[in-house]
């Protein structure tokens, strides 16, 4: 019996320790739109794409931050405090470097970060 408790109880431990909300960390990058960003357009990133972003987003495609990483760019999803959309919280952002302070959940594989802050550069 105790072999089966173990089995049964081992994936939910697994679970449970991908989300670690007890860190701050803090990501500079660009907010583009999941759409766009994973391969719908080229270029999707900077001035020339901030109209496309913001439609996409008010239109409700996830919000990304795209953060440059050893020569190549690492995507992050953005979500509100309340683990749902920040795409309200981010349009003002949209196109232009800013700085994303958060904690970081990871969910499989995605990597989310839960917004405490975000402000231009």
């Amino acid at each position: 019996m105790k072999i089966l408790v173990l089995i049964l109880f081992f994936p939910v431990v697994l679970a449970a320790q991908t989300w670690d909300e007890s860190r701050i960390f803090v990501f500079k990058g660009e907010v583009v739109d999941s759409k766009c960003s994973l391969g719908a357009m080229t270029p999707a990133a900077g001035k020339s794409h901030k109209t496309c972003a913001i439609r996409c987003i008010k239109n409700g495609i996830p919000p990304l931050l795209k953060v440059e990483y050893n020569g190549g760019y690492r995507y992050y999803l953005l979500v509100g405090q309340d683990k749902n959309s920040a795409n309200e919280l981010v349009l003002p952002f949209i196109g232009d470097p800013v700085e994303v302070r958060g904690s970081v959940i990871r969910d499989a594989n995605m990597t989310m970060i839960v917004i405490d802050a975000i402000r231009k550069l």
